[in-house]
């Protein structure tokens, strides 16, 4: 029994310095300036990539009348104020192009007149003395 308590006393001891700087060593002393991290000098990141490129190519080309493109993938063409989708290779415009405005949008349906409920009505005749049945 006493040879517990002595245990439990050293391990608490031990547990209420365990930062000490006797016990530290030297894991106490003060770590090294961490070395300056070396970048690969923008070599590669100078470069732009081949996507980008491409893409600022295609928005630096003047666009035609009214500032739209034609691009065209297979038999579908699109007319577009943008560059051109992926896949899609831009053609010149040639003879007009007519803007034909969208439909005209379906009016609204006009709400139902709502009749007044039972509840209403109900309150409406206590309000009016008429009273409830």
């Amino acid at each position: 029994m006493l040879l517990a308590i002595g245990l439990v006393f050293v391990v608490a001891l031990g547990w209420r310095y365990r930062n000490a700087p006797i016990f530290m060593g030297s894991a106490g002393q003060p770590a090294a300036a961490a070395p300056a991290i070396k970048f690969d000098n923008g070599t590669v990141r100078q470069q732009p990539d081949p996507a980008s490129a491409a893409s600022a190519v295609a928005q630096s080309r003047p666009t035609g009348p009214g500032g739209m493109r034609k691009c065209k993938k297979g038999s579908t063409v699109v007319y577009t104020d943008r560059i051109c989708p992926p896949g899609t290779q831009e053609m010149d415009i040639g003879g007009n192009v007519n803007v034909v405005g969208g439909g005209v949008p379906a009016s609204a349906k006009k709400a139902p007149v709502e009749e007044p409920d039972l509840r209403e009505q109900r309150i409406q005749n206590v309000l009016e003395g008429r009273g409830a049945r």
